[in-house]
């Protein structure tokens, strides 16, 4: 495109920005914030919002008339991985990161396939991709006036790969929990193209039987404890069902476990999305089971970190169970108090039989009023609150069941009769 120059230029307000360039306000999409960037030795202009771009030549040339781009697509993934693959090389896993991944479960030879993307210091893993990659059309990667260079906040880079193993997209843990926790790794905009949310395949043998889960750092924990292939979806209802079960069936896979979080029992939408996942799959004639495990561990990644294994059941039973939860467990709260009572451990029959449990009253102020309440915890949970001492205020959190509550000469306020069960100490003092 070329422009006339004397009409062009007298129509910007040039800000200086350094060198030979200048800093305007777009006139092709009205830009008010000066992405349009004109360099008068080398006679070109580009605007990093609209993709606006040309050169300015000798006066008279009409301008033509502009026509907005498409917002740009993701390369192929055979690009995308050649140029992932040069940029995880080339940023080292930062000490902070190696912790976090030994916290997961991952030993340390398992580490290799991740990196950390810095607040500072990205110049040389550019530099590095362009040494031997185009990184045009790759998520993450933006052109601003003074070259290429990496988008995102800092945080552990985790690969993201399809069934050919292919690098097709990142994701990034922040460091930073304040704005989020997961991000994809994706272009400023204006200057380079957005992220798409992609499934990922954490593959360990064969493919005839998978598990399902939600979360590719998920998937590589859970595929390294269970020696078999995990695949992630990007959200519990986040996933394209022609795309991916399409890829599913192409790719042998005969029959699934979906093992999203526990909180499935309590948790109606995320029971919704487990089913209705089920359906997907056993429509494309792929064979159904569901893991279920205990509601300490949230995800099937900590389960398994921790030595245990989930119980796989099928679609009826999983049904019942979600039915039980979902009424059952009504709500999670936090309730805080003083210790009443010297907490011991105590043996209770159950359907398991006789299991260890500890019974906690607490003295609260609820309401204006002096009520006490009793937390009723089991297993691990009683082992740990054994330790508390009277006297003390915590803050306990756990699912509403029910709850009692009496006045100050002990008689009940409430004529129904609640407990506070599977309750975990979520903060605690020594009360003055």
């Amino acid at each position: 495109m070329v422009i006339n120059a004397l009409g062009f230029l007298e129509g910007l307000h040039l800000k200086p920005a350094g060198g030979n360039e200048y800093q305007a306000d777009c006139p092709a999409c009205g830009d008010t914030k000066k992405h349009l960037y004109v360099n008068l030795e080398k006679r070109v202009f580009y605007c990093h919002k609209c993709g606006f771009s040309g050169r300015i030549d000798d006066p008279g040339i009409k301008r033509q008339t502009y026509i907005p781009q498409p917002e740009e697509e993701p390369a192929d993934p055979s690009k995308l991985d050649r140029v992932y693959r040069l940029l995880f090389r080339s940023l080292p896993l930062s000490k902070e990161h190696k912790e976090q991944l030994l916290k997961r479960g991952l030993p340390e030879d398992r580490h290799s396939p991740y990196a950390t993307l810095p607040g500072h210091g990205r110049s040389e893993a550019v530099k590095a991709v362009l040494e031997r990659e185009d990184p045009s059309s790759v998520p993450g990667f933006s052109a601003g006036e003074r070259g290429w260079y990496l988008s995102g906040a800092p945080g552990l880079l985790i690969p993201v790969k399809n069934f050919k193993g292919e690098i097709w997209g990142v994701q990034v843990r922040l460091d930073n929990p304040a704005k989020g926790k997961y991000r994809w790794l994706s272009s400023k905009k204006g200057q380079g193209p957005k992220a798409k949310a992609r499934y990922h395949v954490a593959r360990n043998g064969n493919l005839e039987r998978v598990w399902i889960t939600e979360g590719p750092l998920k998937a590589d924990v859970a595929s390294h404890y269970l020696g078999e292939t995990v695949v992630a979806v990007p959200g519990v209802n986040s996933w394209d069902a022609g795309e991916f079960v399409k890829d599913l069936v192409e790719n042998g896979v005969k029959e699934a476990v979906i093992a999203y979080d526990a909180d499935a029992k309590e948790n109606e939408n995320v029971a919704r999305a487990a089913l209705k996942l089920g359906r997907e799959l056993y429509r494309a004639g792929i064979k159904i089971f569901y893991a279920v495990w205990d509601l300490r561990y949230k995800g099937l990644d900590d389960l398994l970190a921790a030595g245990k294994k989930p119980e796989i059941v099928n679609v009826k039973r999983y049904k019942k169970l979600i039915k039980k939860g979902v009424k059952k467990y009504v709500n999670r709260v936090i309730i805080a108090g003083s210790v009443v009572n010297e907490p011991k451990i105590t043996q209770v029959n159950s359907q398991k039989g006789q299991v260890e449990a500890i019974r906690i009253i607490l003295l609260t102020g609820r309401n204006g009023k002096k009520e006490t309440i009793t937390l009723m915890g089991w297993g691990d949970v009683a082992k740990r609150a054994v330790s508390l001492k009277k006297g003390q205020f915590i803050m306990a959190e756990g699912v509403l069941q029910a709850i009692t509550a009496f006045d100050k000469v002990g008689s009940p306020i409430s004529a129904t009769r609640i407990n506070l069960t599977n309750f975990e100490v979520v903060a605690e003092n020594i009360a003055g």
